[in-house]
C-alpha cells in the first residue's frame, strides 16, 4: 500500500481493525458516551447501531491509535466529556495484550435494564463475532443487513436513538446517508441521530449538510481537524458528528471538550461546532 493511501478511499476493502482508537474513534466515542447519558436522563433508550463492526479489536504494536486513544495515555487532566471515555476504555487499552471497544462494546456497558440495543452489521465475519458475543444477552439484538434500510424500516420505533458510523468505502454512501436521514426524519422527526464521518476535504461533510438542510432537516455539526487540509494527502484529516436532535448540554459539553481534545490529538488542529 503506498504510504499516503487512505484505508477510506474506496480503492480498499475497510476493516476496522486498522483504525481502532484513531483521532475519529477518540472523538466518537467520547460523543457517544456523552449523548447516550443525555438520552437517558430523558426516559429508555432504544439504540440502533446501523455499523456496528466487530464490537472489540485487538491494537498492533504500532498503529493509528498510538496518535489517538495512544496520545490521551496517562493524562490526568481531561474534561469531563474526555474522562468519562478515558474511564470505559482503560481496562482495554492498558498492558501488553491491548484492546479497544468499539461502539458496540462501550453502549453495552452504559446500559440500564430498561434500555435495548440493536447491532446491525453487513459484512458476515464481524456480525458473526457479535453473535457469539452477544448470544446470550437479553438487552442486545444482533442483525446482518443493511443498517441504512433497517434505520428507515424502524424509524418509528418508540425510545429509537440512531448511530450511524459507514465504513465510507464508497462515494454512494454520503448521498446514501443524506436520504436515508431524511426519509427517517420524516417518519419520526424528534429522531434522536449520531452520525460520525471523515474528513479529507471539506467538500463532502458541506454537501452532506446542504442536502439535509435543503430538504428541512436541521442539526448540528461537531467537528475535530488534527491535520491541516493543507497538505495534499489521501489521509484522515479529522472527523466530524452530525446530531440530530441532540439532548440538552450535548453540544455544549462538546464544544467545551474540543480544546483539550485537540491540543492533547495534535500540535495543529481546528475544532468547530456549528448549526444547519
Amino acid at each position: 500500500m503506498p504510504q499516503d493511501a487512505s484505508r477510506y478511499a474506496p480503492d480498499f476493502d475497510y476493516d476496522h481493525r486498522f483504525h481502532a482508537g484513531n483521532v475519529g474513534d477518540v472523538l466518537k466515542h467520547c460523543a457517544l458516551l456523552r449523548w447516550l447519558e443525555a438520552l437517558q436522563a430523558q426516559g429508555p433508550v432504544w439504540l440502533l447501531d446501523t455499523h456496528a463492526g466487530a464490537g472489540m479489536y485487538t491494537l498492533p504494536p504500532q498503529g493509528e491509535w498510538q496518535q489517538g486513544i495512544g496520545a490521551l495515555a496517562g493524562r490526568d487532566d481531561a474534561p469531563p466529556v474526555a474522562q468519562r471515555y478515558l474511564d470505559a476504555v482503560r481496562h482495554t487499552t492498558q498492558g501488553k495484550a491491548r484492546r479497544y471497544p468499539g461502539s458496540p462494546a462501550l453502549a453495552r456497558a452504559q446500559l440500564r435494564p430498561q434500555d435495548r440495543l440493536r447491532l446491525v452489521e453487513l459484512i458476515e465475519g464481524p456480525c458473526q463475532r457479535l453473535e457469539a458475543h452477544y448470544a446470550q444477552d437479553a438487552q442486545v439484538e444482533v442483525i446482518g443487513g443493511d443498517g441504512f434500510e433497517i434505520l428507515r424500516a424502524a424509524a418509528q420505533t418508540p425510545h429509537l436513538a440512531a448511530l450511524i458510523d459507514p465504513p465510507y468505502t464508497a462515494k454512494a454512501e454520503w448521498p446514501t446517508l443524506a436520504t436515508t436521514l431524511i426519509d427517517a426524519l420524516r417518519l419520526n422527526p424528534t429522531l434522536p441521530v449520531m452520525a460520525w464521518y471523515p474528513i479529507k476535504s471539506l467538500m463532502r461533510p458541506q454537501t452532506l449538510v446542504a442536502s439535509l438542510r435543503a430538504a428541512g432537516v436541521h442539526g448540528a455539526c461537531v467537528e475535530l481537524l488534527t491535520t491541516p487540509l493543507r497538505i495534499k494527502r489521501k489521509t484522515l484529516k479529522g472527523s466530524g458528528l452530525l446530531l440530530l436532535n441532540p439532548p440538552q448540554g450535548v453540544l455544549a459539553a462538546l464544544s467545551g471538550a474540543l480544546p483539550w481534545l485537540g491540543a492533547a490529538l495534535s500540535d495543529e488542529w481546528r475544532g468547530d461546532v456549528y448549526g444547519f
